[in-house]
């Protein structure tokens, strides 16, 4: 399974949820999935620890969210490619939710709305490249 990181203020949950209840399916007190025709494709899940990131990740994440960060990770299936499900619902996510950023796990950086939206490259790629990132490591 391949995953992505939305980043949000603590203090924004209750839109965070609002919208995964609005733009999903719930699958328990803090799970979605995002269906296409027949079965999930994406996987939801609200979560706070951030025990296993390294420290200069952790501290960059804060800096962008001034405060202790909520952070909502998206598992794409191993099935699909699920670049057009993540890239809506991550934009879905980050319009919401004013100040929040997405980490797509190719790269360090905290992606932004706009960014998305342009088809911004950060070294070389979009964000969530899996098949490019791919490629480029000789796949």
């Amino acid at each position: 399974m391949r995953s992505v990181f939305v980043l949000f203020p603590t203090s924004q949950e209750s839109l965070v949820r609002d919208w995964l209840d609005h733009n999903t399916v719930r699958a328990g007190d803090n799970n979605w999935h995002v269906p296409d025709a027949e079965r999930p494709v994406l996987f939801c899940a609200i979560g706070r620890l951030f025990d296993d990131w390294e420290a200069g990740e952790l501290a960059m994440v804060r800096s962008v969210i001034g405060e202790s960060p909520l952070f909502v990770q998206v598992d794409v299936s191993g099935r699909v490619s699920g670049a057009v499900a993540v890239l809506e619902t991550v934009a879905g996510l980050l319009e919401a939710v004013a100040g929040s950023v997405a980490q797509d796990g190719y790269t360090s950086h905290l992606w932004q709305l706009a960014e998305l939206r342009e088809g911004a490259h950060v070294q070389g790629h979009p964000f969530f490249d899996c098949q490019g990132w791919y490629d480029e490591q000789g796949g």
